[in-house]
């Protein structure tokens, strides 16, 4: 079953592939292609040379020349964000995304109707190209804003520009009279700085709310790019064309710095975090001689399970560690301790988890369904000890006492206390066997 998500994703492809097809079959059966060019436009063979249209329409150029290179860079980016340090994949969709909407917006700038005479011959391909560019800003742009924001008003929006978007290749597919293209693409470019604005308040009140460094900064860009996008809707409605073009490109620009500012952001934390992460958490939480969890991690773990019911706790000590250690030296003495994790680690790996929480004491916190699932465990425990013994010259010998809860009327730290109390019996009744044998 297809979500929302795909939904509009698979609508976004469709209204590319109508538009490239509508623009072959227009050419093919010479009915005229839709866009906002006057008929003077369309017609006129007249050519600049190349200094004259680079100074008519440098501020076309320039933001053409920027958006190029954004959504590039925020490709690179998302792409590097996504395989490097990222396994969150919503952050690289944002800057991909992103990046998508910039490259056209770059060509909606390229091709917009006052910078369409270096090249007469493809006028009209490039007046529809502007046309077709500006109906699919507002689809990509909403593919970003709906990862960063969840608001069921952006998705309905992006519904309200596909029916724009239909409708104007329903217009144009009927032959109706130019002024009904052109009120389709001008309502799509009105509503499209609408719902900028809308996304610039909503930013600014969630940034009201947060206590950052650059929180001043990004709601003052805000309040820029509102006043930026209702200064270039007014010079559009009074028809100055280049002021309107200028106002917009800087008010997409800033959204480009939110953007790289934000990924840039990511990439720099999950570096730190890739390259300096796992040497902090070994020397916080992993025991350097046994390389299993410490009693940092044990006690992380005892908070985690605070409220879990069906609790099982087993708490280990060496036996005769110090006369170990007196006959042979630390050395042999440090080599039995991590035989005694690597025991306890294999025969409980599927139980629990496995620490170190002293210097010859261990624990093991599993969930369990059944008391015989425990004893099974034990047993499996005891059979390796006594395996590695027949093997070795010096014999291994853990006590050990395990105590279990089926509700949380007992507290993990109870019932940590009374597993420890049943290996202390058990270490009494094995010194007192070999007292008994001596």
């Amino acid at each position: 079953m297809l979500t929302d998500n795909k939904l509009l994703y698979i609508k976004n492809i469709f209204l590319i592939v109508v538009s490239v097809v509508f623009a072959v079959v227009c050419r093919l059966i010479s009915l005229p292609l839709p866009s906002v060019l006057s008929e003077w436009e369309r017609t006129s063979l007249y050519i600049r040379n190349m200094t004259g249209y680079l100074r008519d329409n440098h501020i076309s150029i320039i933001f053409f020349l920027v958006f190029v290179t954004s959504g590039l860079t925020s490709l690179l980016l998302g792409s590097l964000i996504h395989r490097k340090f990222d396994r969150n994949r919503e952050s690289a969709q944002v800057s991909i995304k992103a990046g998508v909407f910039f490259l056209v917006s770059s060509v909606f700038f390229l091709t917009d109707a006052s910078t369409l005479f270096v090249m007469p011959v493809s006028r009209e391909i490039s007046g529809y190209i502007c046309c077709v560019s500006l109906m699919m800003m507002p689809h990509l742009f909403i593919d970003f804003i709906k990862l960063i924001s969840k608001r069921k008003w952006i998705i309905l929006s992006e519904w309200y520009f596909t029916v724009l978007s239909v409708l104007f290749f329903v217009f144009a597919a009927l032959n109706l009279p130019q002024v009904f293209i052109t009120a389709t693409v001008f309502v799509t470019g009105f509503s499209f700085c609408f719902l900028m604005i809308a996304c610039r308040v909503m930013q600014i009140i969630a940034l009201s709310g947060k206590q950052t460094d650059e929180k001043h900064l990004f709601i003052m860009l805000c309040g820029i790019q509102i006043v930026l996008i209702i200064c270039g809707l007014a010079f559009f409605i009074a028809g100055n064309r280049k002021v309107f073009l200028l106002c917009s490109g800087l008010a997409l620009t800033i959204y480009a710095y939110f953007v790289f500012s934000e990924m840039l952001n990511i990439a720099a934390r999950r570096y730190i975090k890739t390259s300096d992460y796992e040497d902090v958490r070994k020397m916080a939480y992993i025991d350097s001689l046994c390389n299993i969890s410490n009693r940092n991690a044990f006690i992380l773990e005892q908070e985690a399970s605070f409220d879990c019911d069906e609790l099982c706790y087993i708490v280990f000590d060496m036996n005769n560690l110090k006369g170990i250690n007196d006959k042979y030296g630390h050395s042999e003495g440090d080599k039995m301790i991590k035989k005694a994790a690597e025991i306890i680690s294999l025969s409980f790996e599927e139980f629990g988890k496995c620490f170190r929480i002293g210097g010859d004491e261990f624990a093991v916190i599993g969930r369990y369904k059944t008391l015989a699932q425990i004893e099974k465990e034990i047993r499996k425990f005891n059979n390796q000890i006594k395996e590695y013994n027949i093997k070795s010259n010096l014999k291994l010998d853990l006590a050990y006492g395990y105590a279990r809860r089926e509700n949380t009327d007992i507290s993990t730290y109870e019932l940590f206390n009374k597993a420890d109390k049943e290996m202390y019996r058990f270490k009494r009744r094995w010194k007192a066997l070999i007292k008994v044998n001596a």
